[in-house]
């Protein structure tokens, strides 16, 4: 993982490491592509605020949620969010 790599959401805005973006859509592809147990919850993350985890060689913006599901156990998701804006995010507003 490169802590400098950067790239931009749908409205050009730089995205790095430790930016906060909000998730404002997840490809129809990939959303049918995911097990009904993880459909629910990786719907969840559509219109929430996340801190970008990593940024890939390819440009994406990786966040994860974490979901507490009892008894200590503890499960999340990553979803990459593409720069072309098919999987758009955009800074919230403070």
């Amino acid at each position: 993982m490169d802590p400098l790599r950067e790239t931009t959401d749908h409205l050009g805005q730089i995205v790095r490491v430790g930016t906060r973006v909000k998730v404002l859509a997840l490809a129809d592809d990939f959303l049918l592509s995911l097990p009904d147990d993880e459909l629910e919850k990786v719907r969840e993350m559509i219109g929430g605020v996340f801190e970008v985890d990593e940024v890939d060689e390819w440009g994406q913006a990786w966040v994860t949620k974490l979901w507490d599901v009892g008894d200590g156990d503890i499960d999340g998701h990553g979803v990459g969010l593409s720069p072309s804006g098919d999987v758009p995010a955009s800074r919230p507003r403070p």
